[in-house]
């Protein structure tokens, strides 16, 4: 027994410093929509403790005033997975959440709500169409100065012959 109690208590340590350390949000439900794991980022996304949610079920922490409660709430209650809609949170913050329904034997036994920072994704998105947009521009720079130089070269070595002709 001594065993296994230490082998929970390094898994949970593990899991505690995986989930303090992402920058995404996650909120593990249990079957009956309470929560029983929060990262730390969440708190920064709704702008409440991590204690406020752990044992709470979704209808206590999201609200059906806002856009974000609604949706959430539609989603437990009909059991439908919501994939990459974005709302406003607390302090202004757009996000982009998804709430996948975990199943075993055809039976939910929890689900995931992800929280990712909208404008970190725009952010990251408008890098990588820069980066593709500067690599373009480096081939075609590439792909002209190849053309300038062939003629350039037969230039000069039709002046050196010349040269050596006129020198004769």
């Amino acid at each position: 027994i001594r065993d296994s109690r230490e082998i929970f208590s390094a898994l949970k340590d593990n899991v505690d410093q995986l989930m303090s350390n992402l920058q995404d949000g996650l909120v593990l439900f249990a079957r009956d929509s309470r929560v029983v794991l929060v990262s730390a980022s969440v708190e920064a996304f709704l702008g409440r403790p991590r204690s406020e949610l752990l044992g709470h079920n979704v209808q206590q922490i999201f609200d059906r005033n806002s856009a974000l409660g609604t949706a959430l709430l539609e989603a437990f209650e009909r059991r439908r997975s919501l994939s990459q809609g974005e709302f406003e949170v607390a302090g202004g913050k757009r996000v982009q959440i998804s709430v996948d329904f975990v199943q075993e034997r055809n039976s939910q036994i929890g689900a995931l709500l992800i929280m990712r920072d909208a404008e970190s994704v725009r952010r990251i998105g408008d890098e990588i169409e820069m980066s593709r947009r500067l690599s373009a521009s480096g081939r075609l720079t590439r792909g002209v100065a190849h053309e300038v130089k062939n003629p350039i070269n037969a230039i000069v070595l039709h002046l050196q012959l010349l040269r050596n002709k006129l020198a004769h």
